[in-house]
């Protein structure tokens, strides 16, 4: 893959790129201004970003992961780092019976007494199907990936 040589642009008054904490406001103006090169910049070092960070690093691709937190996690680290995905190999290996279809109409039914009435138009129609269809056909799909790395 071809590096696309994206450039990050960090205010920072420590000497490494380790845990910053760059807040909401403007950095003074004597910390110095630093330029990291990555091909990826990943926002958000929950569950997701760390998978995709992981998958990214694998072919030699630099990454760069920031998170706003003082700590890693997302909601992930909220939630105790429980993941729910649908039918996936771990489930059909222990012999537990779904498809995607049971898991669409069970996230479908959540969603109906879970949102509001404006939360549910924005996310009807095609988009929120699209959506709905890659995280229970991608899903799944990570998982294996991620099960057989070394």
């Amino acid at each position: 893959m071809p590096s696309l040589d994206q450039e990050m642009t960090c205010a920072t008054g420590h000497q490494d790129f380790g845990h910053q904490d760059f807040g909401h406001h403007q950095a003074p103006n004597h910390q110095r201004t630093s330029v990291i090169k990555c091909d990826i910049l990943i926002i958000g070092a929950g569950a997701a970003g760390l998978a995709a960070a992981a998958a990214a690093h694998d072919p030699g691709l630099r990454v760069i992961l920031a998170e706003k937190e003082d700590h890693v996690g997302g909601t992930t680290f909220r939630s105790g780092g429980c993941m729910w995905m649908p039918d996936n190999f771990l489930m059909q290996e222990t012999g537990i019976q779904d498809n995607k279809e049971q898991a669409a109409r069970y996230i479908n039914a959540v969603a109906k007494l879970t949102c509001s009435r404006l939360e549910e138009q924005a996310f009807h129609g095609r988009l929120r199907d699209e959506r709905l269809d890659a995280f229970l056909t991608q899903g799944p799909e990570m998982m294996r990936y991620f099960r057989e790395q070394d």
